[in-house]
């Protein structure tokens, strides 16, 4: 796995530590990708399949973009493009002379029926104009287990936030896209760091320990853990593993609330279930499409600090003597003398950050095969001058074939594979924020490492002379570039289902599928020497193992670190010694589902 992680100036010329995290290839996602597309691309019977095409618009004329428009008795339907225009294809098979009703709806307007008239290989052209729905009663919704029905029928509330309103927010987590978008429901975002989680609470806390709702991609449960390797005070922000569902793929998403969603999928529904429903080919031309969006970020507000008083601890500015105490942690000693160089320590860590989303698809379909093919690339670089980064890289399979008239069968794979790098923070001595707004207004903290001892410096001890000696609070820079913390995961989730329709008055549905995770965290801390960079390796309780993880040491390969293992390495060359801390954890989960629904 490619690494993010930015190195820092390295005066003494040692040797840095890596981690290298295995690679997981895509071979099997581009098998299935060029089998759907040849599959997609075969040739059919369009001489004999019937079109009905037109433009669908509101009240005021303006197109309406997302509309579905259906005939109910043959099985068929599109969405509207941004344009408002919509093409309906019907397979050969299912063309039959005479008049069928097409239905229109939107989320906001009233259903719209039509009656059209085909026949095999003709073209029908029929518009439509939809009035606004204040109350939405007629409104399509998903229920759970891929079934849908109308608002009104329903005895539950179900929010509904459309993927308009998913891509405007422009937010790299699903999660926090949902902000706003729907009544009762509380995001919370950690932090603005890249990758940073966020935690959703429907109708608030209902219980002491988890609070958070079930998340269900296409009928699939899938993993939506926030996972950290330190305590509640300390250490980085935590992801949340819904983020790993790109935004650019969903189509909508429902919300659940109370017991209709413990109907259906038990106690873990407990607080709520999230519905995804991601976006699917339809048959027609093939369509090819690139988004990519770039943001740029600033901090544009920060603590004011005092410049007037040095490092003291007698309150100067009260009235005190200001009696100058070297190793004091806080910054109201002696007046500072006129000319006497000052640090704005609020804003030296920060620089602009920048954020590049794109994603490709590729989505069509023939009578009998639909298709959506999508490729999506994030890379988040941010506002710290490094080691603050998060890059994405996600691919989703998604297709259908028609077997016969009232038999479907369909598929549904995602993969991404995602990395970051993390900055400490939170009330700990390592926490950059902390260490940086302590740090008297005449030191300089940067080079964070001595030019002649090589070793950590801080405003605490600004001329080192020994490793055992405390610090204090860490030198920020030192925490940026040396205290490194990274995750890495790889991620496979997806579905196989049946559809079949053995009486038009039943429908038999059956699913099974999978979510694996594998998630790798690690945390370093490094105390340097001139001439060697030394860690210490050990595993947290409850590891599953995994594999070998390999460190360069000044020349030499040593395998210090095994899932479950502790040991320690202790490296000496001539009078430099150092040593540091690694805290590493690799988890694997694993779900299997099997469902079915039955519907009359």
């Amino acid at each position: 796995m490619n690494q993010l992680r930015v190195k820092p100036p390295s005066p003494e010329g040692g040797t840095w530590v890596r981690a290298r995290w295995p690679r997981r290839a895509l071979a099997v996602a581009l098998v299935l990708a060029g089998g759907m597309f040849a599959l997609a691309m075969a040739p059919s019977r369009a001489a004999a399949q019937a079109t009905v095409s037109g433009t669908i618009t509101d009240a005021a004329g303006t197109p309406v973009q997302g509309a579905q428009v259906r005939i109910e008795n043959l099985g068929v339907q599109t969405v509207s493009g941004n344009e408002g225009r919509y093409s309906l294809l019907i397979p050969a098979s299912r063309v039959a002379a005479g008049a069928w009703v097409v239905t229109v709806r939107r989320i906001g307007f009233r259903v719209q029926t039509a009656s059209v008239t085909v026949t095999p290989g003709g073209t029908v052209t029929q518009n439509f104009t939809l009035a606004s729905d204040p109350f939405q009663l007629e409104e399509v919704v998903v229920t759970g287990q891929g079934l849908s029905q109308t608002r009104e029928k329903l005895a539950a509330s179900i929010n509904t936030v459309d993927a308009q309103d998913i891509q405007a927010s422009k937010e790299l987590n699903i999660t926090s896209a949902l902000a706003g978008k729907a009544p009762n429901v509380e995001i919370t975002k950690t932090s603005g760091e890249p990758g940073a989680g966020s935690f959703i609470q429907i109708r608030g806390a209902k219980t002491l320990g988890n609070t958070q709702p079930l998340f269900v991609v296409d009928g699939q449960p899938i993993d939506n853990s926030s996972i950290g390797i330190e305590g509640n005070v300390g250490g980085t922000q935590v992801e949340n593993r819904a983020m790993d569902v790109n935004p650019n793929d969903i189509q909508s998403v429902e919300i659940l609330k109370g017991a209709a969603a413990s109907a259906i999928y038990g106690s873990r529904a407990a607080n709520g279930v999230v519905l995804i429903t991601t976006k699917s080919g339809q048959r027609g031309a093939t369509h090819a499409s690139l988004t990519s969006t770039y943001t740029f970020d600033n901090v544009t507000a920060t603590q004011p600090l005092q410049t007037q008083w040095g490092q003291g601890e007698d309150a100067a500015a009260e009235g005190g003597t200001g009696n100058l105490a070297p190793t004091a942690s806080i910054s109201w000693g002696p007046a500072l003398a006129a000319g006497t160089p000052v640090y704005d320590h609020a804003t030296e860590l920060f620089h602009q950050g920048h954020e590049f989303d794109n994603t490709m698809t590729l989505s069509g379909g023939t009578e009998q095969t639909t298709y959506y093919m999508s490729l999506g690339y994030t890379n988040d670089l941010g506002t710290f001058k490094t080691n603050s980064a998060y890059k994405r890289i996600s691919t989703r399979l998604k297709g259908s074939h028609d077997f016969r008239s009232n038999l479907t069968v369909g598929g549904n794979f995602a993969y991404t594979q995602s990395n970051g790098d993390l900055v400490q923070q939170g009330s700990n001595i390592s926490g950059v924020m902390l260490g940086a707004l302590r740090t008297p207004p005449e030191f300089n903290n940067w080079p964070y490492l001595d030019p002649t001892t090589g070793l950590h410096r801080s405003y605490r001890m600004p001329n080192p002379t020994r490793l055992a000696t405390g610090r204090g609070y860490d030198n920020p820079f030192w925490v940026m570039y040396a205290d490194t913390n990274t995750t890495a995961v790889d991620r496979t989730f997806g579905n196989i289902n049946v559809s079949y329709d053995p009486f038009p008055w039943l429908s038999i549905k059956e699913q099974i599928g999978a979510d694996q995770c594998i998630q790798a965290l690690e945390h370093a801390e490094e105390i340097c020497t001139p001439r060697v960079r030394v860690r210490q390796i050990f595993a947290l309780p409850g590891m599953q193992e995994l594999q070998w993880l390999s460190f360069r040491i000044s020349g030499n390969d040593v395998d210090c670190f095994r899932a479950g293992v502790a040991r320690e390495v202790d490296h000496r060359v001539g009078s430099g010694h150092g040593h540091g801390v690694v805290l590493c954890r690799i988890l694997t989960r694993r779900s299997v589902r099997i469902s079915t629904s039955i519907c009359v």
